[in-house]
């Protein structure tokens, strides 16, 4: 290898052509060679901060039925928490990773997949393959005969409930529910037969119900449930996405905080949380990388007392136009919608969280229907009416490319 890739300040120097486990050092542009194997590259456990690490695949002979792997050291973490190792799926691809610290997570701070590859990755017109899609539980299925492998090219796990709304005396702080948080997604993960058994399971959990409307007088809001891990299992090999990682909280007089999104690769977004004065829902967090996107939080009820709109559902830049978002509900007008409907294999946008009511019961957040995104907080109430329940999260999806040649 005859040049020295610069990173920044620190220059990334070569190895010689790995062929086999290989642990990198910190400034390594580590040299994978897939031929034969798929090769597992992990990178330096608890280096100093902002130490980087370079993989690049170069085989002598490209074969995509291999794919070498950059896995982590110690208890280390991917940005967002993911544990699950990156795949070079193409000749000539490169990661270039930066460790921070504060937070003992690796970050991707950038890629190369060169045109050149692009048809080693994606199967060609003329290949035999089979797609299956599945959004339910499939236990015990039958690997099929004589495949070489099988790409997940999409795992995503359902979407939390938002929570619901308080329901409190007139001239106190009443906030309405956080919004649910996302599902985590995994896309295009290539599994060769050799580590595959005879049959296959795909869990896909029933998305996170949202917090029940409040009945009872001077009575906080009930939380969302998440929604857990989307898994696929055959022999010993587990992927899994996480689970979210937290509930969307129902309404209290100070505070409705949004549910946390699941950790993967591509995180989910995380539900927005209600406005701490009683004011109008928040919006949840947006994706840039086609994960699914968070629910918006309730509206409130401040001390005047004045009624509240509930928040704008999460949006999800990479497949979607803003005119699909969830819209909030309006105080006495319209319901919170849930957005766009589900699209296979893309995460779904974050449903709209209820409007609050200082006259009736206040509106429920809406439930979402993309694949894996965060239902909508519910709003408050005044005492003798119902709060707001919230929002179920959207379902959970998985569509696999069984692959013959």
């Amino acid at each position: 290898m005859s040049y020295v890739y610069s990173s920044g300040a620190l220059a990334l120097v070569p190895t010689a052509s790995q062929t086999s486990a290989y642990t990198a050092s910190v400034n390594d542009l580590v040299i994978v060679d897939g031929t034969s194997s798929s090769v597992p590259i992990t990178l330096p456990t608890a280096p100093p901060n902002l130490s980087t690490v370079g993989v690049k695949r170069q085989d002598a002979t490209f074969t995509k039925t291999n794919v070498p792997t950059i896995a982590l050291g110690g208890s280390d973490a991917f940005l967002g928490g993911g544990t699950t190792p990156l795949q070079l799926q193409m000749q000539g691809q490169v990661f270039i990773l930066q460790y921070n610290s504060s937070t003992a997570q690796w970050f991707v701070r950038s890629t190369d997949e060169p045109l050149s590859g692009l048809d080693s990755r994606y199967l060609l017109a003329t290949d035999a393959s089979t797609t299956v899609a599945y959004t339910t539980t499939q236990t015990g299925l039958s690997v099929p005969s004589g495949v070489t492998g099988v790409w997940i090219e999409c795992l995503i796990a359902p979407g939390g409930g938002g929570g619901s709304g308080r329901r409190g005396a007139s001239g106190t702080v009443c906030c309405g529910g956080g919004g649910g948080g996302a599902g985590a997604m995994i896309v295009d993960y290539w599994i060769p037969a050799a580590l595959l058994g005879s049959t296959f399971t795909v869990t896909l959990p029933a998305a996170g119900a949202g917090g029940a409307a409040v009945t009872a007088d001077s009575t906080n809001g009930n939380p969302g449930v998440i929604g857990t891990a989307a898994v696929f299992v055959s022999g010993s090999y587990t992927v899994s996405t996480a689970s979210v990682q937290s509930a969307a909280a129902g309404g209290t007089n100070a505070v409705g905080t949004g549910g946390i999104g699941g950790l993967s690769i591509f995180p989910g977004g995380n539900g927005a949380s209600a406005s701490t004065t009683g004011g109008a829902g928040n919006q949840g967090a947006l994706t840039v990388n086609g994960a699914p996107s968070g629910g918006g939080s309730g509206g409130g009820i401040t001390t005047a007392p004045a009624a509240n709109n509930g928040g704008y559902g999460g949006y999800q830049i990479l497949n979607y136009v803003l005119a699909t978002i969830g819209l909030p509900g309006v105080v006495g007008s319209s319901s919170p919608t849930a957005g766009a409907a589900a699209v296979a294999g893309v995460g779904g946008l974050g449903a709209g969280g209820g409007a609050s009511s200082i006259t009736g019961a206040a509106q429920a957040g809406a439930t979402a229907t993309g694949y894996g995104a965060g239902g909508g907080g519910g709003g408050a109430s005044l005492n003798g009416n119902n709060s707001g329940a919230g929002g179920t999260g959207g379902p959970a999806y998985c569509r696999l490319r069984w692959v013959y040649v």
